[in-house]
């Protein structure tokens, strides 16, 4: 609900909250949501479930898991009963395995349902960093699970959107919710009003995390489904992983520098796939395209190297894919060769394949000299990949 009333009623809300005592700021807020319609309150969502059955809500086998747990973040306390829950409702493609999926949010999952009729849907869930409101978090709500990857697997993935009240209003403020996922270890801390952690492997295109700051926010009108005003793409999250191997993960939804104004995070379809990758990535799950940091890049390899031209041989140069099977794979469209001097030898045109022998003669149809090549390779999707041969005749 964006009108200005609705503006300066937010406004007001971040007013009294620094200049209230937090007891105040909570019955205030618990009045509220105590005085709501029944009606903007209901949906399939159940809020009374344990860490294990949000892990399986979200696809994760119970015969893998070691350990469940649900804490407030940096803290060693259980988080607040209402910043989880299971939701059975189908909205924005969410449940994509099963009938249910999970919800975390740092306000009231209650709250969540709805047509975006609430105006600044709030919800203190009454804990904080000791940090102070200028500078750290509060209201965060973190699920760790403890799990043996499977036999013969080496990347693990799910699907997650992160949706918040807080757009577009605060968009750039210090006061953005913020949404992580960490493998290995949780190391999550705030310096200068902005969460941060080592561990965490979710970034947008320019290293931002996800809120609503975030390249992967919507920036749009479009109803999200719910009482949150906007929302992230539809996206998965891949990372590399070891057979066998027993993984720390970490799911974690937090308000920043206040605790109002809500945000939440779906996550489903937690699954393991045979297929390598080297490093984490973010697919977009509506156009099936490669985001997030090294999506411009893809691997390459050539063999032989070096190459000894016989006169009847030729150089295989393989587009090496390092992208989750989410996607499909994209072919070569292009693949440009240098000389040392970096003079273009020759341009190979393919139509979408993943590989090409190359028979070391130039655009003239001239066998090249002796030395070092370099090439660049383009896919048919915009990515780049480059590599370099030996050639030896």
């Amino acid at each position: 609900m964006h009108t200005k009333t609705a503006n300066s009623l937010i406004l007001t809300d971040r007013i009294i909250h620094y200049k209230m005592k937090d007891e105040f700021i909570r019955i205030l807020l618990i009045l509220i949501i105590v005085t709501t319609p029944f009606s903007l309150l209901a949906g399939s969502i159940d809020s009374g479930v344990t860490a294990f059955q949000l892990a399986n809500a979200m696809g994760i086998d119970s015969s893998i898991i070691l350990l469940a747990e649900l804490k407030v973040i940096g803290k060693d306390t259980s988080a607040d009963h209402d910043g989880y829950g299971i939701w059975s409702d189908n909205i924005l493609g969410f449940p994509y395995q099963s009938s249910n999926f999970a919800v975390l949010t740092c306000g009231n999952i209650g709250l969540i349902p709805g047509s975006n009729t609430l105006t600044g849907a709030s919800y203190d869930q009454g804990i904080q960093d000791n940090k102070g409101m200028d500078g750290g978090g509060d209201d965060g709500v973190q699920l760790h699970i403890k799990l043996k990857v499977p036999d013969g697997m080496y990347t693990a993935s799910y699907i997650f959107c992160f949706l918040s009240e807080e757009y577009p209003e605060y968009v750039g403020s210090t006061f953005n919710d913020f949404y992580f996922f960490e493998v290995g270890q949780t190391a999550i801390t705030y310096q200068a009003s902005k969460p941060s952690s080592s561990y965490n492997i979710v970034y947008d295109n320019t290293g931002k995390i996800i809120s609503v700051n975030s390249d992967f926010f919507l920036r749009t009108d479009e109803p999200t489904g719910t009482q949150f005003d906007g929302r992230t793409q539809i996206l998965a999250n891949c990372f590399p992983v070891i057979p066998g191997d027993i993984i720390d993960i970490y799911f974690s939804v937090g308000d920043m520098g206040d605790a109002i104004l809500m945000s939440g995070v779906f996550i489903d379809d937690f699954r393991f796939y045979e297929t390598k990758i080297s490093k984490p990535h973010t697919v977009d799950l509506v156009t099936k395209t490669l985001l997030g940091l090294e999506s411009a890049t893809v691997s390459v390899i050539n063999y032989p190297n070096p190459f000894i031209y016989s006169g009847s041989n030729g150089v295989t140069i393989n587009l090496n894919e390092d992208i989750c099977q989410r996607i499909p794979g994209k072919g070569i469209s292009r693949i440009d060769i240098f000389d040392a001097r970096g003079r273009k030898v020759i341009t190979l045109n393919i139509n979408d394949k993943t590989s090409i022998v190359w028979d070391g003669k130039d655009s003239d149809g001239q066998v090249i000299a002796s030395g070092v090549y370099y090439y660049l390779v383009y896919t048919v999707d915009g990515r780049k990949g480059k590599g370099k041969l030996t050639f030896i005749k």
